[in-house]
């Protein structure tokens, strides 16, 4: 069971999950913080995350039924939601991308310091992975 004391406790647990992507992310969608498997699962290094909204992981065909489930979020209606999306490996725009990860996503609404911050988990969806290896064999 996790106990944590404040939101650094928290957010340094959640980042220590092997096989759970992690971001941190504020009300404007800017990466504060990943963990190692979030970077590994998107093909990403170092800082790169850091760099980009966690909006833009998304495939744009995901981004609208995200954003307003996120704006329930914002608008204190509810704490947290779950939903099903792809995203984009590599590089986060149409031109680049190397392919899709279809994961399931839960995201989750903290006070902290008077701001709202924001803890995404994202695990991949391995049905998806052993349905193309099948597919490819055939």
């Amino acid at each position: 069971m996790l106990t944590a004391t404040s939101l650094d406790d928290l957010v340094t647990a959640y980042l220590g999950l092997a096989e759970v992507g992690v971001a941190l992310f504020d009300e404007c969608g800017r990466i504060l913080r990943t963990n190692d498997n979030l970077e590994r699962l998107l093909g990403c290094r170092g800082g790169q995350l850091l760099q980009t909204s966690y909006f833009e992981l998304s495939h744009p065909d995901d981004r609208e039924s995200e954003s307003a489930a996120f704006s329930a979020l914002t608008d204190g209606g509810q704490q947290t939601y779950a939903l099903e999306k792809r995203l984009l490996l590599g590089a986060h725009d149409l031109a680049h991308y190397q392919g899709v990860l279809h994961v399931e996503c839960m995201v989750t609404r903290y006070r902290y310091q008077e701001k709202m911050v924001f803890l995404a988990l994202m695990q991949e969806m391995k049905i998806y992975r052993h349905f193309k290896t099948r597919h490819n064999e055939t």
